[in-house]
């Protein structure tokens, strides 16, 4: 969540568990990293990116420019449901559509919360829709279905798939906390645990622990390390 930035750089939220750099949270950074530190990285691949399910032909839409040609706008659902307006996803993805122009094509791009952003996915893939959606990884529904990222050569999300730099998510701390030791490992540990959680699907026991911190995350905006009493800012989308 951006708006966890701020809070961590006054010190009202210890760590923010869930930064994207160097893209997404690019403006966020350069606003408040003079007063944060990293502390962790905990995915050296992640990725943002635009993507339709796989039964939407490859032959038909490989990339997002595709979109915009008439036998595929003709077939594909014109609301392209984001994330919240000032996530990373929806900063990046707002730049892609202008600069596509999909609102030619008779696309629009609408930011929502996220029950309403997976609702939407859910609905559409059951239905066999044709249709297009910013998303990310780790993330579970890339374990829970197929999907096809689709090519965007101006990368206004960040690196391709596969670069080898891709976007990294990572802990944040004040710069009050002098170095990561002033975080008890245990808590570093939960904190890895539960973003993993998004990314990974292997089991009934971790489905069930991720809807709840997705139910916590959605009520509270927060999580708190029942360890140590610190608030411990977890953002689901980036």
């Amino acid at each position: 969540m951006p708006r966890s930035f701020p809070k961590v750089a006054v010190g009202d939220v210890d760590l923010f568990v869930a930064a994207w750099l160097p893209y997404a949270h690019a403006d966020y950074w350069k606003e408040y990293g003079d007063r944060l530190v990293k502390v962790s990285t905990l995915y050296e691949d992640a990725q943002l990116y635009w993507a339709v399910p796989d039964y939407v032909p490859a032959e038909a839409v490989r990339s997002v420019a595709d979109l915009t040609r008439p036998e595929v706008a003709a077939r594909m659902t014109k609301t392209i449901r984001g994330t919240l307006p000032d996530s990373g996803l929806m900063i990046g993805s707002r730049k892609i559509f202008e600069h596509y122009r999909l609102s030619e094509a008779g696309y629009e791009l609408v930011p929502g919360p996220a029950p309403e952003w997976l609702a939407n996915f859910n609905a559409r893939v059951a239905a066999k829709d044709w249709f297009v959606m910013p998303l990310w990884r780790p993330q579970f529904l890339n374990k829970a279905h197929r999907l096809r990222v689709l090519d965007e050569p101006q990368q206004f999300l960040g690196a391709e798939q596969g670069h080898a730099r891709g976007q990294r998510r990572v802990l944040r701390a004040t710069e009050q906390a002098a170095a990561p030791a002033a975080f008890p490992d245990r808590g570093l540990r939960e904190g890895r645990d539960r973003a993993g959680l998004l990314g990974e699907c292997r089991q009934d026991e971790s489905a069930r622990r991720r809807k709840t911190l997705d139910r916590d995350e959605s009520q509270h905006g927060h999580l708190l390390d029942r360890g140590s009493g610190r608030v411990m800012a977890h953002g689901g989308t980036p």
